[in-house]
């Protein structure tokens, strides 16, 4: 297509490259001239003469404007029908591609970074579901990543309205083997199971940086080969830590429709149970359904060099944190803690807390966590940072002191935490030392990293200012 073709296309969008073709469609970077602002263009590849046709874009164009205000689905900006009689959508244009890419730029996720992502995104699916809106073809390339780092669920090209005198099947051409749930190849009416099949196959992918169905090589298993084995468990990564998403995993993809998940919105409420530092009352942000995570990916930031003579700064290559959920955390560097001439409080005064022993969690008024509860570790997303609740371990981060943000501290990076200087002033030796004489532990003596935690940067400009010390044995 020429620039003069592509200029009278669209009323009011010029067309500058095709970005992207999929079954049906293909898919522009565009210009809204009235805003000056780059989108993205989806014009169909058939006209509307076909009453099939006219049928399905009314279906997608429906689909999209129902959910088009999830702030994890692509927005909708525009929908019409091209000078030559083809239907178009205009969107949001996401410039950091799909999670397909980030994969294989990236690669795996860790499962707690993957449990992010699933919230998210089912949190969208979930708003669709109950809009009465059927994805069919849920899969990391049609999750896509804004400007911002936010994942967003794309293309319902294929959704399904159930409504009498549609057709609901979908064609072998149009699915993707390697996500598709086992019924969409008997072409089976689409269920909101389907999508949670595909969905935890999503999943599945994120850990292995690759799809579930693939061949020892990589390369895509061949389809007779694949419908020889639907009733197939998805393999095991063996991925540490993965056990808990691979029991949800296991449950979405049950080859019996009726074993899994019956929609996203109790696929999302599996998430959320194992995900680390849930909250058991379920308090959040409702949009559109389910609690919106609000997640972001960005690429792994390298370690930073330490300052010539000065403390090693840890700093922790993580791409994924959830904002509204996440703790900061800022880095002090570590201390030697060795043995002193105080004599620490006797073991029989405190028979209920001898070492460290997990804490109920978090203060109920400042949302501040409580002396002695555990951390499994801490996540990075640029200058925020996030910990993770876990279980007592003799690895773990353990809370040891709590105190409130200097009054000069305006935001809760990683540099202002750092600079604190009432974190500064706390998060030290002798309030460690303290700390176990006033528990009676018995922890060993050597060498510890220590870390503040501050609120998340949410609750920071709801005017939490508290922050945690926390401290972890190393040697």
């Amino acid at each position: 297509m020429d620039p003069t073709q592509r200029a009278l296309l669209l009323p009011g969008v010029e067309l500058i490259e095709e970005i992207g073709r999929g079954g049906f469609a293909k898919v522009w970077r565009g210009r809204q001239l009235a805003v000056e602002r780059d989108v993205a263009v989806k014009i169909d590849d058939r006209v509307l003469d076909d009453e099939a046709n006219r049928r399905r874009f009314v279906r997608e164009a429906t689909a999209v404007s129902r959910i088009s205000g999830h702030p994890h689905v692509v927005s909708l900006i525009d929908v019409g029908v091209t000078r030559d009689n083809r239907p178009y959508l205009v969107m949001e244009l996401c410039t950091n591609g799909s999670l397909s890419s980030y994969l294989a730029q990236h690669g795996p996720m860790t499962p707690d970074e993957a449990i992010e992502v699933g919230l998210a995104v089912t949190s969208a699916l979930a708003a669709a579901h109950e809009a009465g809106i059927l994805h069919r073809d849920i899969k990391p390339g049609n999750i896509l990543i804004d400007a911002w780092g936010t994942p967003r669920l794309s293309d319902f090209g294929l959704a399904a309205l159930p409504q009498a005198g549609q057709d609901p099947s979908v064609s072998l051409e149009a699915l993707t083997p390697a996500y598709a749930s086992p019924e969409a190849f008997s072409f089976s009416a689409p269920t909101p199971q389907s999508d949670v099949f595909s969905m935890g196959a999503t999943l599945h992918a994120m850990i292995c940086g690759a799809s579930p169905r693939r061949s020892v090589d990589g390369s895509p298993v061949p389809i007779d080969q694949l419908l020889a084995n639907l009733h197939a468990e998805l393999p095991d990564p063996g991925v540490p830590g993965s056990e808990a998403l691979m029991r949800v995993i296991r449950t979405a993809t049950a080859y019996d429709a009726a074993q899994r998940h019956p929609t996203a919105r109790e696929l999302h409420e599996a998430l959320r149970a194992i995900r680390p530092g849930s909250s058991a009352d379920g308090t959040g942000v409702v949009v559109g359904g389910p609690r919106a995570s609000f997640t972001q990916l960005r690429p792994p930031l390298p370690a930073p060099r330490p300052a010539p003579g000065g403390p090693t700064r840890r700093r922790w290559p993580i791409a994924l944190a959830g904002a509204v959920a996440g703790l900061g955390i800022g880095g002090l560097g570590g201390f030697l803690l060795a043995p002193d001439t105080t004599e620490p409080a006797a073991a029989a005064e405190h028979p209920e807390v001898q070492g460290v022993t997990e804490g109920p969690g978090t203060d109920p008024l400042t949302g501040a966590p409580e002396l002695g509860s555990c951390y499994s570790g801490v996540q990075q997303l640029g200058q925020a940072l996030s910990a993770t609740k876990g279980a007592c371990a003799d690895d773990a981060w353990f809370t040891f002191a709590v105190g409130e943000l200097a009054a000069s501290t305006d935001d809760v990076t990683t540099d202002a935490i750092d600079a604190d200087a009432a974190a500064r002033a706390t998060c030290t030796a002798d309030t460690l030392r303290t700390y176990d004489a006033d528990t009676g532990s018995t922890r060993p003596k050597g060498s510890y990293d220590v870390f503040v935690l501050p609120p998340s940067s949410t609750a920071f400009l709801q005017g939490q200012r508290w922050f945690a010390c926390l401290a972890r044995l190393t040697s």
